[in-house]
């Protein structure tokens, strides 16, 4: 875990900002080395999307992690990664969104 944390943003994520240049969704994917393992890091994102952000993890190489508060638009933004990730993935997990917290009890 201190490894993890120590590298975990050494590497780029991909993702969309609003309007004022703040990120409201950012994917974690396998190609930065290290992609999904980030979520298990409590409050890693909390900076960035507040404390009421979510997670999903809608296939087995790749992470989302979305604002809890979202105008319509981002909201289909967010579904469209989700959903894609999902449905074209090679090794689909779920569409299911979570509460971070979930990943931090190990």
């Amino acid at each position: 875990m201190r490894n993890l944390e120590r590298i975990a943003w050494h590497f780029p994520f991909l993702e969309k900002q609003d309007e004022y240049g703040k990120p409201f969704v950012r994917a974690l994917i396998r190609e930065d080395a290290i992609g999904p393992s980030r979520l298990l890091i409590p409050n890693l994102f909390e900076e960035e999307f507040g404390s009421g952000y979510f997670v999903a993890i809608p296939e087995q190489t790749c992470a989302i992690v979305y604002r809890g508060e979202l105008t319509e638009e981002q909201g289909v933004t967010v579904d469209d990664w989700i959903n894609g990730c999902y449905k074209v993935g090679r090794e689909p997990m779920s569409p299911e969104r979570f509460r971070p917290e979930r990943f931090w009890v190990l």
